[in-house]
């Protein structure tokens, strides 16, 4: 591990987790679960837990390296990746961020999926619903690698309403964060969107895409006219 800003950090494939002593003399981690991390964050902890042996570093189970999928451009002999680097281990998500970069109208550079290796936990299957995948935690790698019409379930949803203040929000559907774009609507008129969801059961939601406030229906257009 190592100390940074009065934090440490677990080396890979490491992870910290609660000690018989610190579930004893922390008051907050009495109802937690010794073995288990106590943090959202497993691979960060504040230097005093560590020091007074509340958490300790200890070896994720399952931790092995598979192969990946990296979503990368190449530009005056540099390899660099679209966006943030990241390794997806399912090709599909790594197709999806793909055609999200490619739709941004500014991004004119060739994009390839490249196999690279992967580290991390072996992915479990996924839950469905009408035989669709739906995205828990596990199975989350951000919304670029998202696309409208996914599942997700509700405890993802509830983190995204703990992370990102709501923007609109109502029993069945919810809008987080800033704006993820502008579009033209049918009146001409420049308009914000924002990630949409809607709930389609109990436990469920269906991402909608970024909407206009208000609707979980994408449409607009980025060019000044609207096409129905």
């Amino acid at each position: 591990m190592r100390l940074s800003d009065r934090k440490y950090v677990a080396d890979k494939g490491k992870q910290f987790v609660l000690t018989e002593k610190g579930k004893k003399e922390c008051a907050s981690y009495r109802h937690k679960t010794v073995g288990e991390p106590v943090d959202e964050c497993s691979m960060v902890a504040v230097a005093h837990k560590v020091d007074n042996g509340y958490v300790i570093e200890t070896a994720i189970k399952g931790w092995t390296k598979l192969k990946g999928f990296e979503v990368v451009y190449y530009k005056n002999g540099y390899r660099l990746p679209a966006g943030n680097p990241q390794v997806f281990p399912v090709r599909k998500r790594a197709e999806i961020y793909k055609k999200h970069y490619e739709s941004y109208p500014w991004f004119d550079n060739g994009l390839l999926i490249e196999e690279v290796e992967y580290e991390g936990v072996p992915l479990g299957e996924s839950r469905t619903y009408n035989g669709k995948e739906v995205i828990d935690k596990e199975h989350y790698f951000g919304l670029d690698a998202c696309e409208a019409g996914d599942y997700f379930s509700e405890d993802i949803i509830n983190e995204f309403v703990d992370i990102l203040p709501p923007t609109y929000m109502r029993c069945n559907c919810l809008q987080i964060g800033e704006p993820v774009s502008h579009l033209f609507d049918e009146n001409g008129k420049w308009r914000a969107t924002y990630s949409t969801f809607k709930r389609i059961a109990n436990g469920i939601w269906e991402y909608c895409g970024d909407c206009f406030k208000r609707e979980n229906i994408k449409r607009g257009n980025v060019e000044g006219r609207y096409d129905i």
